[in-house]
């Protein structure tokens, strides 16, 4: 790569050693800039690359046909071509589907195992609604209910001392201490 950089001066007087400096400080700068470019470039395609080799082993391997044997060795899916795709999908759907919960207990009748995990996750997230409401509400009444009290306390301590007229004259400034 050639890079030709033009200088032009108001005097014309350039010492030789500036304009060396200045052509390889600039030359250095577009060479890092390019380089970092294509680095980037070649990173991308070869991880693309990994990528789609590496999806077509998985892909080849889940599509490969299988022979799955009892204890005898005799297979126990004669009638029908088996994947490793299949199986997988299999003892997913009988786990999934299977009347027992995450420790192996049975559940109650019908309740499937995704249904058991749905219904704690739902019981769960209500539970935690319900206190954050609870706690909102507790909160807000037991504060009216403080400020409510607190003024009735008041105002009858000093009805019954006969405070308040005490209180009115001081005010009208009637009554001097």
């Amino acid at each position: 790569m050639k890079v030709e950089v033009e200088f032009e001066w108001m005097d014309g007087n350039v010492d030789g050693q500036v304009l060396t400096k200045l052509a390889k400080m600039i030359s250095h700068e577009i060479g890092s800039e390019a380089k970092a470019q294509v680095q980037q470039k070649a990173l991308d395609q070869m991880e693309a690359s990994i990528d789609v080799r590496t999806q077509a082993i998985v892909d080849e391997m889940m599509n490969d046909e299988i022979v799955i044997t009892d204890q005898y060795g005799k297979p126990k899916y004669q009638d029908e071509c088996i994947t490793v795709k299949d199986v997988i999908k299999k003892r997913v759907d009988a786990f999934v589907n299977a009347n027992k919960d995450e420790r192996g207990n049975c559940l109650r009748q019908g309740l499937t195992r995704i249904e058991n995990m749905i219904d704690q996750k739902v019981e769960s997230h209500l539970k935690k609604f319900v206190q954050q409401v609870v706690n909102g509400i507790t909160n807000k009444y037991s504060e009216q209910v403080r400020q409510s009290l607190s003024d009735t306390l008041a105002k009858q301590l000093l009805d019954t001392k006969g405070l308040t007229d005490l209180i009115e004259q001081l005010k009208e400034n009637k009554l001097r201490l």
